[in-house]
């Protein structure tokens, strides 16, 4: 392990041992097997975000499936065999930033808050927030300012359609529009529902 080299301090060797589940604190454990509350949670919210693009077609992502996120290449079809579009961008941006959320949180309870764990709400809260700042980037990318650089509007359209809180009720053109957020509904397996001014209460 990274933390058990022979030059490191032994409270910094100390950190190769997940403290919640006396296992080795490898990429696995952490990403995909940790006990502590992070992992499990985030994992819940991106199946019940994804499902609300395409139900039924979720799997509970392990080590070599997270790693190799960036090369999903989807091609599925709706019920009348028209091609979903967006698909595959939306599941490299879900894996890829809730990778990454999972780690920074850990790195967090490890250093920072002496093991102490986080709360369920404060790790949907850093999720939902996560995913929504996603979104925003997007729709910020697609600005005239970044002149051939920018964005096209309708690979933004492609990627969030079907996940969006309250979509029947956004514009047909809902770029550059304010409270676009994503939105998850509690009865597809999420905890709560996600979205920027409805995020819960952090506990005390």
């Amino acid at each position: 392990s990274h933390w058990q080299r022979a030059n490191y301090r032994p409270d910094i060797q100390e950190r190769a041992i997940c403290k919640h589940c006396d296992e080795l604190e490898t990429m696995d454990h952490i990403l995909t097997k940790c006990s502590a509350t992070g992992q499990e949670e985030i994992w819940r919210q991106v199946k019940a975000l994804w499902e609300k693009k395409l139900r039924g077609t979720w799997y509970h992502p392990v080590l070599g499936t997270i790693l190799g996120a960036t090369l999903a290449n989807f091609s599925f079809k709706d019920e009348r065999g028209k091609t979903i579009k967006g698909a595959s961008r939306l599941y490299k941006l879900l894996m890829i930033e809730s990778a990454y959320l999972i780690w920074t949180l850990r790195c967090e309870r490890v250093i920072q808050k002496d093991n102490e764990n986080f709360t369920s709400i404060e790790v949907l809260n850093r999720w939902t927030r996560t995913i929504n700042d996603r979104l925003s980037l997007d729709m910020g990318l697609t600005s005239p300012n970044f002149g051939k650089k920018a964005m096209r509007k309708n690979k933004v359209h492609e990627t969030w359609s079907g996940v969006l809180e309250n979509e029947g009720n956004l514009p047909e053109d809902w770029i550059g529009s304010t409270g676009v957020l994503v939105g998850i509904d509690q009865g597809h397996g999420g905890v709560a529902e996600a979205g920027g001014a409805g995020e819960q209460e952090e506990e005390e």
